[in-house]
């Protein structure tokens, strides 16, 4: 029902922004001899780096008021936890110049280095620490290989799809469904099998099911798909004895607060004493041992601890305007690849934030991932900005008035109608 209601939410924006099965993705190649309106090398959106720091900013003062309570815990030193998290933001920094630097045509060699560092990184996690783990510690870092399949299989659907899609073959099956189950068979396997990571896996599967509709895949695979991804979701909370408690702590949290309900009640404790304005940034109670994964899964609960409803509040917006600024760049690039990319990096954030934060509000069960740029994690937050510099790079290569697009467009229907060619063609890469 998750994927079903984000897919219906999706489909319906991205129906109305002109990005599914429309017209823009029905004009003649410039090879063609027909002028295909690119968008003009511009500055950045900085508005999503804004937005985004916002965010940031509201992890890093949580992380600061609860690093020496979490440190004392685990004998750490007081700001050992807030230090490893600003070391990961730095290196996040340079990730996101690095990569707002790269074209994005240039990214295509990037998803196989990805895929490759993926795989060893996963084989490394087997070896040391064998089933159901999902880190591998290095130099004192925890690094979690979901987040980077996650980041690399949006840039390997989005050139994938393009190519199908530009080359006729959109919809074959054994040329286009086929190959991306074929992957996405081989991330569940090293996911959820091996790493017992569902709460990921739903993420990924989510990212692949809205790619493939917004490129035109026929709807009858992915609806089985769907149904094949349901099927094993309930298969793994049967026969897996903690999912199945955490599905039914979900269903009723309040029936055994002091055993399997006990992050669910605890998380809920949280948010409900933070009342309307919060008890202050130094005023947590939940961070001293009674909250489980207080950094990491449980942050928003913390923050609605300390700043309360309004503070939620605020943050739940930034949240959704960050996505529909992101959204407003994906409705106005003119490259396949590009618009792909950001439907994929849309759908990562928001299917993520809303798994994160409706955990915690007890209206979804417990998954254990993080919540993008707030959560504490060297993963999770290096790689949500490698996303972010993308997502800045593509903004580079929008029109910069929807009435461009739509301009152009009637230009279009006019000059082929004129001349009495009714046939359509899929719009190509632009050189980025």
């Amino acid at each position: 029902m998750l994927l079903a209601c984000i897919g219906d939410i999706c489909s319906g924006w991205l129906l109305r922004m002109n990005l599914l099965r429309g017209r823009a993705g029905n004009r003649r190649s410039p090879s063609s001899g027909e002028t295909v309106l690119e968008g003009r090398k511009h500055k950045p959106d900085y508005g999503i780096v804004v937005l985004a720091s916002v965010l940031i900013v509201m992890g890093m003062i949580v992380m600061y008021s609860i690093s020496p309570a979490v440190a004392q815990l685990s004998g750490e030193s007081a700001l050992y936890y807030f230090t490893r998290h600003v070391v990961a933001f730095l290196i996040g920094i340079v990730a996101l110049v690095a990569i707002y630097a790269t074209p994005i045509k240039h990214l295509k060699n990037l998803t196989y280095v990805i895929a490759g560092l993926s795989i060893v990184a996963s084989i490394l996690i087997l070896i040391l620490d064998g089933v159901a783990f999902r880190w591998i510690k290095i130099a004192g870092f925890s690094f979690q290989p979901a987040e980077m399949m996650k980041f690399g299989l949006i840039l390997w659907l989005g050139f994938f799809l393009a190519s199908q899609r530009r080359s006729g073959q959109i919809r074959d099956y054994s040329k286009t469904l086929k190959p991306v189950l074929i992957v996405l068979s081989a991330i569940a396997l090293i996911v959820v099998v091996l790493q017992r990571d569902l709460g990921s896996m739903l993420v990924i599967a989510s990212i692949t099911g809205i790619m493939m509709f917004i490129s035109s895949v026929p709807m009858k695979p992915l609806l089985l798909l769907f149904a094949g991804l349901v099927a094993l979701s309930a298969v793994a909370v049967a026969s897996t004895p903690y999912r199945r408690d955490r599905f039914e702590t979900f269903i009723n949290p309040e029936r055994d607060c002091q055993n399997e309900g006990y992050h669910a009640c605890q998380a809920l404790i949280a948010v409900g004493s933070g009342g309307l304005v919060g008890l202050g940034v130094g005023n947590s109670v939940q961070a001293y041992g009674y909250l489980p994964e207080t950094p990491t899964d449980s942050i928003f609960a913390i923050y609605s601890e300390k700043f309360g409803f309004i503070g939620s509040t605020i943050m739940i917006v930034v949240i959704g305007a960050l996505l529909m600024r992101m959204f407003t760049i994906a409705s106005r690039t003119q490259s396949w690849e590009a618009r792909l990319i950001m439907a994929g990096i849309i759908t990562w954030l928001g299917v993520q934030s809303m798994i994160n934060i409706g955990a915690m509000l007890g209206l979804l069960p417990l998954k254990g991932i993080t919540l993008p740029f707030v959560s504490y994690g060297g993963s999770s937050l290096i790689f949500v900005m490698l996303a972010l510099g993308v997502a800045l790079r593509i903004s580079c290569y929008t029109s910069v008035r929807k009435h461009d697009l739509e301009s152009a467009e009637k230009t279009y229907e006019s000059s082929t109608i004129g001349r009495g060619n009714r046939r359509t063609y899929n719009t190509p890469i632009s050189s980025r």
